[in-house]
């Protein structure tokens, strides 16, 4: 299967008065279709707060486990909307230990929270059978 990754067209510059930073920007740097450009000054004041940005990685490291849950279970609310064919989430573990843990996780917890569930349906949606692979990358631990 080949990759569709793109390649990063374009540069997200933070603070100042120059600063692209947006919810679509850190969408588009988390998709690999931008890359963040840090100033000068700003990796001065990056080597002078290590122990602070320790600390800020430690919070968001907490917060985000919580938000990756809400993030699966609305997904799976969103596959049973749209009627979704989820049967893409049973071939996640092909068992030969080559599968990336977290897509499997995700795929689980999704198989978990839809089980029994007589919404899903037939119909192919590519953007479902994504989900585990994007969940899979914020997933932490």
């Amino acid at each position: 299967m080949a990759d569709k990754k793109p390649k990063a067209s374009s540069v997200i510059t933070l603070g100042g008065k120059g600063s692209s930073l947006s919810a679509a920007s850190v969408f588009a740097v988390a998709n690999g279709l931008a890359q963040v450009e840090v100033s000068a000054e700003e990796v001065g004041i990056l080597d002078k707060s290590c122990a602070c940005l320790y600390g800020i990685c430690g919070i968001l490291d907490y917060e985000s486990s919580a938000l990756s849950t809400i993030a699966n279970v609305v997904a799976a609310m969103s596959s049973e909307a749209s009627k979704a064919d989820v049967g893409a989430l049973n071939l996640m573990d092909s068992g030969d230990g080559l599968s990336v843990k977290d897509e499997v996780g995700v795929a689980s917890d999704l198989k978990v929270l839809l089980n029994g569930s007589k919404l899903v349906g037939k119909v192919e949606v590519d953007a479902v059978s994504e989900i585990p692979k994007i969940h899979g990358k914020i997933r932490w631990g």
